[in-house]
C-alpha cells in the first residue's frame, strides 16, 4: 500500500514535545553543574518559571479564534495509507466531497474533528460514481468535543452506524440517538451505496439530505 506524505504536517513552535524535552535539557545541564562544580540552583522554582513561561508562550501563538479554509488545502494535514484522512480541530471547515475525490480515495474517507465544526458536503456524489463500486463508500469520522455535519445526496441508500458518549447523532429521518451504540438504515432490504461510522464523545453529529 502506498505511504505518501502529502505536503507537510502543521506542527506548533511551542508545542508540548518542544517544552517537554527543553525541560529535560535544562534540568540535565543544571543537576551536572551542580555535581561537577557544586552549583547549587532552586529546581522547584525554576520549574514553576518555565510552566508560566511555556503557557504564555502557547497564549501568544495559538489562535484565539476558529479559521476556515477552502478545500482541497486542508488535505496538507493527510498521511496516504489507502486512506485519505483529514483532521481538524478548532476550525470551522467546509469539505466538499466529489466524484473524483472519492475514485481516488478508493472509495475510502477518514475524518476527525476535535473541538471544531467540520461540514462534510456529499451532496454532489452522482448516484452513477457510486454503483460503479463493488463496495459502498465508507466514511469514518471521529468527533470530539465538536460539531460534525454530513450533506447527503437526495435519495442515496445510506447505513450510519453511531456510537455516542454523552454526545447526539441526529439522522436523515429527523429522529436523533444518544447514549450507546445504534444502527440507521434509509433503505431497508437494499444494500447501502454509502457507510458511515461515526464516533462521538461530547459532541454533535447531524446527517441531512
Amino acid at each position: 500500500m502506498k505511504h505518501i506524505r502529502f505536503h507537510h504536517q502543521r506542527h506548533m513552535l511551542f508545542g508540548g514535545g518542544f517544552f517537554i524535552g527543553t525541560l529535560f535539557i535544562l534540568f540535565g545541564t543544571t543537576l551536572l553543574l551542580n555535581v561537577v562544580f557544586g552549583f547549587a540552583l532552586p529546581l522547584v522554582r525554576l520549574l514553576l518559571a518555565f510552566v508560566f513561561c511555556y503557557l504564555g508562550l502557547r497564549l501568544l501563538f495559538s489562535p484565539l479564534f476558529p479559521r476556515t479554509h477552502p478545500f482541497p488545502n486542508n488535505w496538507n494535514h493527510a498521511q496516504w495509507d489507502g486512506l485519505k484522512h483529514y483532521a481538524t480541530r478548532r476550525e470551522i471547515t467546509h469539505i466538499a466531497i466529489t466524484d473524483e475525490i472519492i475514485k481516488t480515495a478508493q472509495f475510502q474517507l477518514v475524518f476527525s474533528n476535535k473541538q471544531g465544526q467540520l461540514t462534510v458536503d456529499l451532496s454532489s456524489l452522482s448516484e452513477n460514481v457510486l454503483a460503479e463500486s463493488e463496495r459502498p463508500l465508507n466514511l469514518y469520522c471521529t468527533t470530539r468535543e465538536g460539531k460534525t455535519e454530513f450533506r447527503l445526496p437526495a435519495n442515496t441508500s445510506i447505513t450510519i452506524f453511531s456510537e455516542n458518549k454523552r454526545s447526539q447523532t441526529y439522522l436523515p429521518d429527523g429522529s436523533y440517538t444518544h447514549e450507546g451504540s445504534h444502527i440507521y438504515t434509509s433503505h431497508p432490504g437494499t444494500a447501502p451505496r454509502i457507510v458511515v461510522y461515526t464516533t462521538a464523545r461530547f459532541g454533535t453529529v447531524t446527517f441531512t439530505r
